[in-house]
């Protein structure tokens, strides 16, 4: 309650002092209608603060007190995600890979035997037709000007991956061909060298397929393999300088390693599905009969230092752990 008072003069007359009331009321938090009070409540939510000092203290603690503890705050426990790399603009293998027949690529007199290996790497019916789908979505495919082309993304491939070029690679190979193109090369150097063909590139298998589950529409990729048959001269050294693995004419003392013959079925693939599709390299086609063989890169593993003995007393010693070592 506030008492103000106000002077009034009037001509001829005494001053007179009126006295003014004014009463002020504090505003109440309250709602004048407590019908809705428990929905008011509900809009301020009560959290914890976060513990900035979670981690250090769990560090000190043991497993089985981290989990009692995750365990009474209703946390579950932590998973490791993994995530599973996936594209689209290639497939993961080869669909219905070409089977090269058994020694192709070897002189022989039998007469016999070179009309059935000049029938094994002849275009059949099948890949006629799918010849003809891969045309009908690419109109300027040609079976005479491929295998050119295949032959020319081949030998830019190998440069690319001699230099260690990731983004002519890219556009040469797909994402599968990258993988086995690049793996180790951090490791190794390669030196490369195509020298010439020694019989023109063909094309030996065609393949197209759908991925979707009807199976109907325009096919979404295409696989054609390439019989290559050239002279290349190979050398991979390791991180220290040492020759691992090919031949090259520096280390051999007046003299010239002649390259040798590679025969290579090098399957192609373009996304047909995609407006801006290519054929890029994405796989090498080996036949069974052909694996493990003896070109194989032999690796070498550093072994703890042993006492040597004396090879004029222990000779039997030694020669066992030669042989230990050559196993290893």
């Amino acid at each position: 309650m506030i008492n103000i008072f106000k002077k009034i003069v009037v001509k001829g007359i005494c001053p007179i002092f009126i006295n003014y009331r004014y009463v002020s009321y504090k505003m109440k938090s309250k709602h004048y209608n407590p019908r809705f009070r428990f929905l008011r409540a509900k809009k301020f939510v009560y959290t914890d603060l976060v513990d900035t000092d979670l981690m250090y203290k769990r560090s000190k603690l043991t497993p089985e007190e981290i989990r009692s503890q995750m365990k009474k705050e209703g946390v579950l426990p932590y998973r490791p995600y993994i995530e599973k790399p996936i594209t689209i603009s290639c497939t993961s293998g080869v669909l219905e890979p070409f089977i090269p027949p058994e020694g192709d690529g070897v002189s022989s007199n039998i007469k016999g035997k070179a009309i059935e290996q000049a029938k094994g790497v002849m275009l059949k019916g099948r890949s006629m037709l799918d010849v003809q789908k891969i045309k009908k979505i690419d109109p300027e495919f040609s079976i005479k000007l491929f295998p050119s082309l295949a032959h020319d993304i081949y030998i830019r491939a190998h440069h690319a991956m001699m230099a260690v070029d990731e983004k002519v690679l890219h556009e040469l190979v797909t994402e599968k061909a990258y993988v086995d193109m690049t793996h180790g090369l951090e490791h190794c150097t390669v030196d490369w060298k195509f020298c010439k063909s020694i019989e023109p590139p063909k094309i030996v298998h065609a393949r197209v397929f759908s991925l979707k589950p009807t199976k109907s529409g325009p096919p979404d990729f295409g696989q054609i393999t390439v019989r290559l048959y050239t002279r290349q001269r190979l050398a991979i050294y390791d991180r220290f300088g040492r020759l691992k693995y090919g031949a090259c004419p520096t280390h051999v003392q007046n003299s010239e390693i002649p390259p040798r013959d590679v025969l290579e079925y090098v399957v192609f693939e373009n996304h047909l599905a995609d407006t801006y599709g290519k054929w890029r390299l994405h796989a090498k086609t080996v036949p069974d009969w052909l694996q493990g063989g003896s070109n194989q890169i032999i690796k070498t593993f550093a072994t703890e230092s042993l006492n040597e003995p004396d090879p004029t007393t222990e000779p039997d010693l030694v020669d066992h752990k030669e042989e230990l070592i050559r196993k290893n």
